[in-house]
């Protein structure tokens, strides 16, 4: 009995082990799968900056794009690796006046010079040339970026408030002119000496510094335009704290807020009688949906010791409150229809591709044309088998069992203005929309 009992033990083989060669493939394997991934991760990133590259959403021009609250040609020193940048823009306008004298007028060139010391540090300065034979020296900083999301400024600095102060480059904003609201309300351009931080978190973008105060001596009864310093022998015994945050709503819709506050009389104190505290509060929101561009902004200012200051003051009418507001609605008769089709994916090394590597058929681009045009968005088609050649190579290596198969692959759409807000809700497939939910989940199952 023991002897038939051992008899069918004997003749079990003992399982394989693994051999150092099995391990060693294993690792190999393992090793290769991540370099996929870390390549398909690379080219969704380098396909996002494609993307947000063209979206006016981010107001950006080839390969600018908007730093900071300013315009995409001041912020060309932040997409520099190293060493110096040069842009600029030019403002020439004709006025017809029918019941006066017609005039053609150069009104501004500027030119924004901008150094790059490293990753961290950085110069931007921009030189502003009016009407011809006025030169200014707009603004002129040193920028720290600790990080991706925090950074240091000093400097002569412009102030956050409105739409404009910052981001005054004329294809940035709807009408020929400045509004009268960041005119006489908000100074534009209203830049002081200061120093501050700026930074991103998330969907919040915001900027805050501390401030030489405006001259409120001149102060007057058109607003607050004459009591900008630009610098020019700042008097620095009062100082203001202005601040901005930005949140980005949805795709396409932004809100946010400003305040600047603190003391005008500076060292006219005692002439003036009044320390003249100086709030100003503005609140705005712009909205972009296809070929539509809608902003509003309401600004108030108040003046503490405006009367005392009107006493003091021989021919003085300065209000101790001013508001405004607009709105304006415009709508871009020359939006692009075009869609890019690039094989990204393709091709590692050269990133992405360029134009004619997908192939579809006439019918499906204007179909994909015309719903491009409602959101405002080249819509870029990814070659499908390169598509499903990344992700063929991760399933059958059994790294998740929720993959698009091949049959479903057959065109991947990024509309690029959602692609902004962390590659989320931007992807779908055509003839199975439910099969891939968004460029974030594919990058994160490969």
């Amino acid at each position: 009995m023991l002897t038939a009992l051992l008899l069918p033990l004997a003749l079990t083989p003992a399982a394989p082990q693994d051999t150092p060669a099995q391990d060693s493939d294993l690792e190999a394997r393992v090793e290769a799968l991540e370099a996929e991934r870390e390549a398909f991760a690379r080219q969704v990133e380098i396909l996002a900056m494609e993307l947000e590259r063209q979206d006016l959403g981010t107001v950006a021009y080839g390969d600018l794009q908007a730093v900071s609250g300013l315009g995409p040609a001041a912020s060309r020193i932040y997409a520099t690796e190293s060493g110096a940048s040069i842009g600029g823009y030019g403002e020439l306008l004709y006025g017809f006046d029918p019941d006066g004298s017609d005039e053609f007028d150069a009104l501004r060139g500027v030119i924004y010079l901008g150094y790059r010391f490293n990753d961290q540090w950085l110069v931007n300065t921009e030189f502003e040339f009016e009407h011809g034979t006025q030169s200014f020296l707009e603004y002129s900083w040193v920028d720290y970026l600790a990080t991706d999301e925090f950074a240091l400024r000093g400097g002569l600095l412009l102030s956050p408030l409105g739409f404009v102060n910052e981001s005054h480059e004329p294809t940035t904003y709807l009408p020929v002119g400045r509004s009268q609201t960041e005119t006489r309300i908000i100074p534009t351009t209203m830049r002081e000496m200061g120093v501050g931080a700026w930074g991103q978190t998330g969907d919040l973008e915001w900027r805050a510094y501390v401030m030489n105060s405006l001259k409120g001596s001149a102060f007057d009864s058109g607003g607050l335009r004459g009591g900008r310093t630009k610098g020019d022998r700042a008097d620095a015994e009062d100082l203001s704290v202005t601040a901005r945050m930005d949140w980005r709503a949805t795709p396409g819709l932004t809100l946010g807020g400003g305040f600047h506050v603190g003391d005008s009389a500076g060292a006219n104190a005692d002439a003036l009688g009044t320390d003249l505290g100086t709030s100003l509060v503005e609140l705005h929101a712009s909205w972009q949906w296809g070929a539509w561009d809608a902003r509003a902004l309401a600004a108030r200012a108040d003046l503490d010791g405006a009367a005392a200051f009107n006493a003091a003051t021989p021919g003085a009418n300065l209000a101790d409150r001013l508001e405004g507001a607009y709105v304006e609605v415009g709508y871009d008769l020359l939006a692009g229809r075009e869609i890019a089709s690039v094989a990204g994916l393709a091709h590692t090394a050269g990133g992405v591709a360029g134009e004619g590597a997908a192939d579809l058929d006439l019918g499906d681009a204007e179909g994909l044309d015309a719903i491009g045009g409602r959101l405002f968005d080249d819509l870029v088609l990814l070659d499908d088998q390169d598509v499903h050649d990344r992700i063929a190579d991760v399933h059958e290596a059994g790294a998740t069992d929720d993959l698009v198969l091949q049959r479903d692959v057959d065109l991947l759409t990024l509309e690029h203005g959602p692609l902004r807000d962390a590659l989320g809700g931007a992807a779908v497939l055509l003839d199975d929309p439910d099969r891939l939910g968004d460029v974030a989940e594919l990058a994160g199952q490969v």
